[in-house]
């Protein structure tokens, strides 16, 4: 909680994201709350994540993935948050900036270091490519069905 000059005490909301007609809300140093319409409550099992979600993932199926800077990965559903299971290997997830969901449900993450990982639908195996150099800042779907990836040196 921060606490301005004023007294009043207002909670640090860091993130948010919608689940069919839900919006849940990050406090930091509390976890995940959803409003009822009059007061905001803890979703279950979110209370670990009280570090930064950098970076939320809609999933198909209307799940996130969620990547907190504190290197766990998440999913988050309608009713309850969860410990990811991601292939044997993976990185952190603090090492990705980015990620989409592709048509055929497959994950495509991009990381820190110019590689854009692929995972399949049910998260058991991985392929990695190197793209470029350095940082890539953005992915998106194209029109087409490729994708879109932001680097330092090019699209």
């Amino acid at each position: 909680m921060t606490v301005p000059r004023s007294g009043i005490t207002y909670p640090t909301v860091s993130r948010c994201c919608r689940i069919k007609v839900k919006q849940f809300f990050q406090f930091r140093g509390e976890g995940l709350k959803v409003s009822d319409g009059v007061d905001w409550k803890l979703l279950l099992a979110s209370c670990e994540l009280i570090t930064l979600i950098h970076t939320w993932v809609q999933m198909g199926d209307g799940a996130q993935l969620e990547l907190a800077s504190n290197g766990k990965w998440w999913w988050l559903d309608n009713h309850s948050a969860s410990i990811a299971k991601l292939p044997l290997g993976m990185l952190s997830a603090a090492n990705f900036s980015c990620g989409l969901n592709l048509a055929d449900s497959s994950l495509a993450l991009i990381s820190d270091d110019g590689s854009i990982y692929l995972i399949d639908p049910g998260m058991r195996f991985k392929h990695l490519y190197k793209l470029d150099l350095g940082y890539l800042s953005g992915i998106y779907a194209g029109h087409d069905g490729r994708m879109l990836i932001a680097a330092d040196h090019a699209i």
